[in-house]
């Protein structure tokens, strides 16, 4: 049996130096030595119980509800991923200067005293110019040898920001951005920016992992094979946003096709959520050199999440002028949300219309995911590359 034991401390104006003695110290206590835990009668504990933290989460929040929501979800993971959770919250319009700061921590700790597990939560928040270092008031509250990790929420950091020197790999959600252009395009030059390179995931293109899945199983027949490079129409349908612009689904699904099919981009125009491009097999490319046209097309879709993607359909036509052949390959959401519908066309061979499972994991296995990680994924790295210069 496991006791859970608790601490907390919080303060206005306050110091970092005081935060972390008052972090220690709570600690100290929750990992008190039980009584001969170590069964040879002298009623003494050789060593303290081992505390387990595998990494230190940086929560960058732009607002309070944020802050408080990504808290809520960080406590939930704790059992598989117990951390050092630093949620950091600035605010330069504030009044004046100064640093609020709160602690909460939670061991779960055996009757024998054997193992602690524990997690620790420091909410931060710097207010006026003390906001101008919120990397200078987190850098001494990092547990050191672990692995950082900065989940930035909302729109994508600048990439002179010193939060990102401070850590192992950046995590956003592109779902959230307000701006998905300029947010994919922004996010792809801060990771550039930072010296020695930055990790990169994205939970946003793990969300959309099954989409990808279901289109490239396609072309794992042998007699389908041959059309994925002679794609020559793509239409991507998503539910539309209420502020009618691009999401960051159906981009990087354009981005994750051009970079596996070496695809490049020709011309672009976008209006009212809308996409249409043109793109030019690579010139070292041993297929025909068919332009390919892409649309992208927001549709009201009540029961869905904004921004999601609905449907994705492939045209591929035959691999020399006048030879009949051709090919049609189809993804959709099923009525119920739960199930893709897909649909394989090879005209004069065969259609094969099947219903499949399509995952809509939450927030939080997405994050536990990314947390896991033990490398980025370079596949994304190179689709968003492709957003980049197509948005751009």
């Amino acid at each position: 049996m496991a006791e859970l034991a608790t601490g907390a401390w919080e303060a206005q104006d306050t110091t970092v130096e005081v935060v972390e003695h008052e972090l220690a110290r709570i600690l100290r206590e929750l990992n008190r030595p039980a009584a001969d835990a170590d069964g040879d009668g002298d009623g003494v504990v050789d060593y303290p119980p081992p505390r387990t933290s595998v990494l230190n989460l940086l929560v960058r929040a732009e607002d309070d509800a944020a802050a408080e929501r990504a808290a809520a979800l960080v406590a939930s993971l704790a059992v598989r991923t117990p951390s050092r959770t630093l949620q950091l919250f600035a605010a330069p319009d504030a009044e004046s200067d100064g640093l609020d700061a709160a602690i909460t921590t939670h061991c779960a700790i055996r009757s024998d005293g054997a193992a602690h597990l524990c997690y620790e939560q420091v909410r931060l928040k710097a207010r006026g110019s003390t906001a101008l270092h919120l990397a200078s008031v987190a850098e001494p509250l990092i547990v050191a040898n672990l692995p950082v990790i900065l989940w930035w929420l909302g729109r994508p950091p600048s990439q002179h920001d010193r939060l990102l020197d401070l850590s192992d790999r950046l995590v956003v959600d592109s779902d959230d951005f307000a701006d998905a252009p300029a947010g994919l395009s922004a996010l792809e030059s801060c990771t550039e920016a930072v010296e020695g390179g930055l990790e990169l995931g994205d939970l946003g293109w793990r969300r959309a992992s099954g989409w990808r899945q279901l289109i490239a199983q396609f072309f794992d027949p042998l007699d389908a094979r041959r059309y994925q490079h002679q794609i020559r129409r793509v239409t991507i349908d998503y539910a539309a946003t209420a502020s009618r612009t691009l999401s960051a689904a159906p981009l990087l699904l354009v981005g994750w096709l051009a970079s596996r099919l070496g695809w490049e981009t020709e011309h672009v125009s976008t209006a009212s959520g809308s996409l249409d491009g043109t793109f030019m097999p690579a010139r070292d490319a041993v297929v025909d050199k068919t332009a390919v046209t892409v649309r992208v097309r927001p549709r009201q879709a009540p029961g869905t999440t904004p921004g999601e993607l609905l449907a994705v359909t492939l045209d591929a036509g035959s691999a020399r002028a006048g030879e009949a052949g051709g090919a049609t390959f189809e993804v959709r959401w099923y009525d119920s949300r739960t199930c893709a519908a897909t649909r394989a066309v090879l005209n004069g061979v065969r259609e094969v219309a099947r219903t499949v499972p399509l995952d809509r994991p939450s927030t939080a296995e997405l994050l536990v995911r990314e947390l896991e990680a033990t490398v980025a994924d370079p596949i994304y790295a190179e689709s968003l590359a492709r957003v980049a210069r197509l948005v751009r």
